[in-house]
């Protein structure tokens, strides 16, 4: 009985395998970048580091300053 097990997840294997291996795969495709919404993020990003509101304990992290 035993034997038929294995045989059965061999045979399964083999048919997975065979699959995955002549299956068709479509070509990968970026995504494509919305460079309006990526400038307007960019921007928001430049404005909000420049408003220059004293703000000390923003600058945090790694690189930071000590105090």
């Amino acid at each position: 009985m035993i034997e038929l097990l294995g045989a059965a997840a061999a045979l399964a294997f083999v048919v997975w395998a065979a699959r995955r291996l002549f299956s068709p795969r479509a070509p990968h495709a970026p995504d494509a970048i919305d460079r309006d919404e990526l400038e307007a993020a960019e921007q928001a990003v430049r404005d909000a580091d420049s408003t220059g509101d004293g703000d000390t304990d923003a600058d945090w992290g790694p690189g930071a300053p000590r105090r």
